[in-house]
This record gives structure tokens, C-alpha cells and sequence, in this order.
């Protein structure tokens, strides 16, 4: 059968593939155009069970997330967005801890925050702690929280908390590891009191106050280092800490005042205690410390060997009074200003690189 088309059929048939083909060509020059990118995804310490970490993705069109897991942990979501990509970029997973059962809570009714009061006594072993509580954010621990839990072994917390209280972990006896939120900004008094088996603690950047007494009697405790941001630390922090050999203050550190409320005024002797139940301590001054004042360290029995920093321009009177074990300082030439009593066993101590005629008469 011959199919008779009209002039203007024909016509409007023609037309319509010349658009139809025009359309398409169209189409295939722009998505040529287009970009590609790669979006990565980091599991951030996940294993990946399913999809692909690496991703050439149009410009303009969506990445697919893997699958994940991690022990312990469960996929809160993902750094940032996989959706209407228009660059190169790189997501990590964001992991929440199974929060230990046992915890107790502030009530969240009318609040959207809370904090950690209590838990359970029959609470054991490694504990993790969760930076949400039924999607409201945890940001402290109360006083007093797990006081004389002897079974708890270690403490992991996630990003979140702001301060822990005093007397927080007073008397965990088993305790020996605790991994603190890098948020933290104040440790209360008495926080890590008597945690004898504590051996692993990293102090982190952000922290500003440690409490009097916080870490008194961690006879394990073999180092610690003050972190840059830290302002003050109260009386007798680390008295009874009989294994630690080194204290160490971050570079950065500018001035750390040592709370007391004696009326000889701060000394960095009411961090150790009386020296009785002490080890020997090496201190480690930060490079831009230019001055130390009066009394800094008198009376710190305990202080064996301390490394000044070459921009040090000033001791002051009585700095260093009562370290009888301190055998060697090493002064820099910068350091012109030694005030009377700076040293007071010239007997024992030696000091190198300094010059004569700014000792004081009587040091």
C-alpha cells in the first residue's frame, strides 16, 4: 500500500526530525561540556562493606554513599553533602559510639543540652560515652558522675563535652586509659583523684583550667604535658603522682597562672604538694617565655632538671628558692635581669653560659 502524503505533511514530518535531531545534538554538546569531579569518601576508621570511596560524578549530579561499619559505633552521617556536585571533594563519616547502657542522664524536657549525672553501679570495663543523648547534645559531666566505680577500665568519649566536673572520676581505681573530647575546657577539682592505675592521659588543645587536686594520687602517671591554651592550674594538681617523670608545657604556652590561696602568694610548688610523696620532676620552659617571676618554682623539692628557653630575659627573686635537686641550669645570654635569691643553693647548682656581672649579689 502507497502512502499518499500532502505537501504540508510531509513538511511538518520533515521539520519535526530536523528538531528532534537539533534537540539532541543539543543535549549531547552540553552534557559534553560539563565537568566531571571526584568525590572521595572517608570512613574515618569505618570498613567499607558495599559502593565505591572514589566517584566521578557530573557536574551537577549526585555521588552515592557507601556502606560502612564500625565497632562499636553507628553512621550518624556523612561531613558533607554528595548532592549537585560542582567540585572536587573529599566527605568523611561521622561516627557516633554506641553509648554504654548504664549512663544516667539530666532531664532534656525543658533544655537542648544536657549532661552526664550518674550511672549504674553495676557499670564495667570500657565505657563509651556519645556526644548525643536522644539527639540532644551531651555537653558536661556532673560532680561526682562515676565517684568510686572500681570496675570501669577505660573512658572514651566523643567531641562534645565542655568541662567535667570535680570529683568525676574520683576513686575509679581500675581506670587506666580515658580518651578526652578535644571541646574539653575545664577539669574540675579532685576530677581524676586517686585513679591509681591512670597511665594514659593526653591533656587537649582548648583545655583552659585544671582543677586543684585533679590528678592527686595517679601513682601511674608517668607524663603530662599542659597544653598551650591552658590559664590556670589550681594547688597540689599532681601531688602524690610518685611515677611522673616529665612535665611538659606546650609551645604556644605564654602565662599559666598557679592558683593559691596562700598569702605568700602562686608557686609552682602547689602543683607537686610538699615534695614528700613526689618523684623527680624535669620541666621543660616553652620558647616564647621571656620572664619568670618571683617564686615560680620555689620550694618544688622535687624539680630536677628544667630546659630555659633562649628568649628568657628575666628571673625573678626567689624563682627557683628550695630546689635543692636541681643541679644544672643552663642560662642563655639574652636572660640579663637575675634577681636576688633566684638561686639559693649556689653549693649545688651549676650555671653555664651566663654572665658574671648580671649575677646579683647573694643569689
Amino acid at each position: 500500500m502507497k502512502l499518499n502524503l500532502k505537501p504540508k505533511a510531509k513538511f511538518i514530518i520533515i521539520l519535526t526530525a530536523e528538531f528532534l535531531a537539533i534537540a539532541i545534538l543539543l543535549i549531547l554538546v552540553f552534557f559534553a561540556g560539563k565537568k566531571s569531579y571526584d568525590v572521595t569518601f572517608d570512613l574515618n576508621g569505618g570498613t567499607l562493606i558495599s559502593g565505591s570511596l572514589t566517584q566521578r560524578v557530573t557536574q551537577g549530579q549526585s555521588a552515592t554513599p557507601p556502606s560502612a561499619v564500625k565497632d562499636g559505633h553507628y553512621l550518624r552521617g556523612w561531613s558533607g553533602s554528595y548532592n549537585g556536585v560542582t567540585s572536587d571533594r573529599t566527605i568523611r563519616a561521622i561516627w557516633e559510639y554506641e553509648t554504654t547502657a548504664g549512663i544516667i542522664y539530666s532531664d532534656t524536657s525543658n533544655t537542648n543540652y544536657c549532661e552526664i549525672v550518674g550511672c549504674y553501679s553495676e557499670i564495667s570495663g570500657d565505657v563509651y560515652i556519645g556526644a548525643y543523648y536522644n539527639n540532644i547534645k551531651v555537653l558536661g559531666i556532673k560532680e561526682s558522675a562515676f565517684a568510686a566505680n572500681e570496675s570501669i577500665t577505660a573512658i572514651y568519649l566523643l567531641d562534645g563535652i565542655l568541662k567535667i566536673g570535680a570529683s568525676a572520676f574520683d576513686g575509679c581505681t581500675a581506670l587506666h586509659t580515658i580518651d578526652l573530647p578535644s571541646t574539653l575546657t575545664r577539669l574540675g577539682d579532685r576530677t581524676f583523684a586517686d585513679c591509681e592505675a591512670l597511665e594514659n592521659i593526653v591533656l587537649p588543645e582548648g583545655l583552659q583550667y585544671i582543677g586543684a587536686e585533679a590528678f592527686k594520687n595517679c601513682t601511674s602517671l608517668k607524663k603530662i604535658v599542659i597544653p598551650s591554651t591552658v590559664k590556670a592550674i589550681s594547688a597540689s594538681a599532681f601531688e602524690g603522682c610518685v611515677s611522673l617523670e616529665s612535665v611538659e608545657f606546650a609551645e604556644g604556652t605564654k602565662t599559666v597562672t598557679i592558683e593559691n590561696s596562700s598569702e605568700h602568694g602562686i608557686s609552682f610548688e602547689d602543683i607537686f604538694g610538699d615534695g614528700e610523696h613526689s618523684s623527680t620532676v624535669a620541666v621543660s620552659v616553652p620558647s616564647k617565655v621571656t620572664a619568670i617571676e618571683a617564686r615560680a618554682f620555689a620550694g618544688c623539692v622535687s624539680l630536677t632538671s628544667i630546659v630555659l628557653p633562649e628568649a628568657l630575659t628575666k628571673i625573678g627573686a626567689s624563682a627557683f628558692a628550695g630546689c635543692a635537686l636541681l643541679e644544672e641550669v643552663v642560662i642563655f645570654p639574652a636572660t640579663e635581669i637575675i634577681e636576688t635569691g633566684a638561686f639559693d643553693n649556689p653549693d649545688t647548682l651549676f650555671l653555664a653560659t651566663i654572665k658574671e656581672e648580671n649575677m646579683p649579689t647573694g643569689w
